[in-house]
């Protein structure tokens, strides 16, 4: 009995650790199965906390216009913590939000680095290193601290808080804290801000901020001081070779000693200065003792004390006609003179008649009249003459026909220069225009203004040739509408109308019903934008005696603040001059109401809108009541284009 109990409790004992090593390998299986699905919660949560979350509204692109690159950046920083923005996205985040321009310029900068790689490849560092290096170059820190010592002052009207604002702006571009040693530090600026020398401000400026001490800084002053003086003695220190007069006893006797009564009395009556024309000094003292005079070219007196221009008369010429071109005629004219008939250019540059020395032989020697007067070329060369003459001269038709006699005043010069000038054709009423336009040989020869049909027949035939171009009303341009562009953050701005005086109520009313009814305006009942309109009297005419409404409109204040800016170098007056030059005909036209002829598109139209006071016609009394209109084209100045 024993033996089966002690068999039966052998077999439970099997029983249970079968049961527990079978339980224990569930519990293993149970364990690898939750440390698989962890695992596979953990890779997820990573994957979507390293998607890119898109934030409510985007980030404004860069102008560096209106935004300096330093603000925008801390800007920029903030919206990507307070949108949790990974590291690794900050980059493509940053260049999704910029402007075309931009990422064009981001997008060039990676194609040169070595190897060449995209935009979209370089990280957010190397982005803001080249965007720093691009649109915030470093400043001179001396320069920064000389200006922060120098430029800071209060302001009429300035509170503390906003003084303190403007110092701790400027404040920060000094680098106060990297300073190392402060008492070397305050005597440099102090003594950089007392030199008063622009010389040495430039070259310490261009010096590093870590090699520029107080002892250097006093050195450079005294190196650029040193040099200055140097070159200045070299300049106008006097040669070693001047040679000395000899002073005779009468000269002697006569000078006065320094301190004498007869120098005293003459000491405040001296006679004009030699050098400069003044009479407050002698001309030992004169600071243009050693000037070069630039009309005769010679040292000891200015152009103002000139004795060769005050005996001579200087009379400037313009020889256009001397010029020898296969593509522009030659203007001429035939004079009968002595029995002979000889050609002459026409030169309206040219006041004066100017003969050669070969032309005045042929013609009989007439006699020669010594003249003072010099003439100059168009190049700045002097005209070699040789005296005036008077020759009786017969102007001849195309028919060799002599129609005026006259006595005509020629310059002779050596050159081979033989033309009228421009007072000969006003006396002789000498018409250029009719050979203009109703020749095209090589020699054109001018007429009289008696004969002018043929010009009357050519403007006829233009006028027949384009009718439409003589019509009595205003013009428009063709196939183009201005659409003028604004800011993307604009809004409407409505002001209202200004006080108009009385006096201009009843003319302004009827130039808005004038410009109405030639189109420029239609009138509208509601409308955002609203421009003060400003009327302005034009000068009278024979048309309007007591002077026409210009009808303006101040957009300064409504439309211009929210425009973008459109930046165009404007040419210089020589570059302009550079391209007339060899140009042979030239004309001005005076476009009428040029602005009123460039049509508005349909949404710059309602940004253009005005409103004017109008007196009413029914009340008893004047009353005023405001109409509004908007332009159908830009108009006058101060308008949005």
């Amino acid at each position: 009995m024993s033996a089966e109990i002690q068999q039966l409790v052998s077999v439970l004992q099997e029983q249970i650790r079968l049961t527990q090593q079978q339980h224990k390998e569930e519990m293993e299986q149970q364990r690898e199965i939750h440390m698989r699905q962890i695992d596979i919660l953990e890779r997820q949560l990573k994957k979507s906390h390293s998607t890119v979350h898109r934030p409510d509204q985007k980030f404004q692109p860069f102008d560096s216009t209106s935004e300096l690159w330093r603000d925008y950046w801390s800007r920029f920083q903030t919206f990507t913590e307070a949108n949790s923005l990974p590291e690794e996205k900050l980059a493509l985040v940053f260049l999704t939000n910029q402007s075309s321009d931009v990422f064009k310029l981001i997008d060039n900068y990676a194609s040169q680095l070595t190897p060449p790689t995209s935009a979209n490849k370089l990280s957010m560092n190397q982005i803001q290193e080249f965007m720093s290096q691009h649109f915030d170059p470093k400043r001179f820190v001396v320069r920064e601290r000389f200006r922060f010592w120098s430029e800071i002052k209060r302001k009429p009207g300035e509170t503390p808080h906003e003084l303190a604002a403007r110092v701790r702006q400027m404040a920060t571009t000094c680098d106060f804290p990297s300073i190392k040693d402060p008492l070397d530090e305050a005597m440099r600026s102090c003594f950089l801000c007392a030199i008063n020398n622009e010389a040495v401000l430039k070259a310490a400026f261009k010096t590093k901020e870590e090699d520029l001490t107080f002892q250097n800084v006093v050195q450079i002053a005294t190196e650029v001081e040193e040099a200055a003086k140097t070159a200045k003695a070299q300049v106008y220190a006097k040669p070693d070779n001047v040679p000395v007069h000899k002073i005779t006893s009468k000269s002697r006797l006569s000078t006065p000693k320094p301190h004498s009564k007869q120098a005293l009395s003459t000491s405040t009556d001296h006679k004009p200065c030699a050098s400069c024309g003044k009479k407050d000094h002698p001309r030992d003292k004169c600071r243009h003792r050693d000037a070069e005079c630039h009309f005769c070219k010679k040292k000891g007196h200015i152009e103002a004390a000139c004795r060769s221009k005050q005996t001579k008369k200087v009379r400037c010429i313009t020889s256009v006609n001397t010029v020898r071109s296969q593509d522009i005629p030659q203007l001429q004219i035939q004079i009968s003179q002595n029995g002979k008939q000889h050609s002459y250019l026409v030169d309206t540059g040219a006041r004066m008649n100017f003969i050669s020395l070969a032309r005045w032989k042929a013609i009989g020697k007439p006699p020669i009249q010594p003249t003072t007067e010099e003439y100059r070329s168009a190049s700045g060369h002097n005209i070699p003459i040789l005296g005036t003459t008077c020759v009786e001269s017969s102007l001849l038709t195309g028919e060799d026909k002599e129609v005026l006699k006259k006595q005509l005043e020629f310059t002779v010069t050596k050159l081979n220069l033989n033309l009228i000038g421009l007072q000969t054709l006003l006396d002789c009423d000498i018409s250029i225009l009719d050979s203009l336009i109703c020749e095209t040989a090589q020699n054109t020869s001018v007429c009289t203004v008696s004969d002018h049909t043929s010009l009357q027949k050519a403007c006829q035939q233009l006028t027949q040739e384009f009718p439409d171009l003589w019509k009595n009303e205003l013009g428009c341009l063709k196939d183009f509408q201005l659409e003028v562009k604004f800011k993307s953050d604009a809004k409407p701005v409505f002001c209202k109308p200004r006080t108009v005086p009385f006096a201009l109520l009843d003319d302004l009313s009827l130039a808005y019903n004038k410009g109405i009814d030639r189109g420029l305006w239609k009138r509208v009942q509601f409308n955002d934008y609203g421009t003060p309109v400003v009327p302005v009297r034009k000068s009278p005419s024979a048309s309007h005696p007591q002077g026409s409404i210009r009808v303006c409109g101040d957009y300064s204040v409504t439309v211009n603040p929210q425009l973008e800016t459109h930046r165009h170098p404007l040419p210089l007056p020589e570059d302009l001059m550079h391209r007339l030059g060899g140009g042979y005909y030239f004309s001005k036209i005076d476009l009428a109401d040029a602005y009123n002829q460039i049509p508005l598109g349909p949404e710059s139209q309602k940004t253009t809108c005005s409103q004017h006071a109008q007196r009413s016609a029914l009340a008893k009394t004047p009353t005023l009541r405001y109409q509004f209109c908007t332009r159908i084209f830009p108009g006058d100045h101060g308008t949005a284009h």
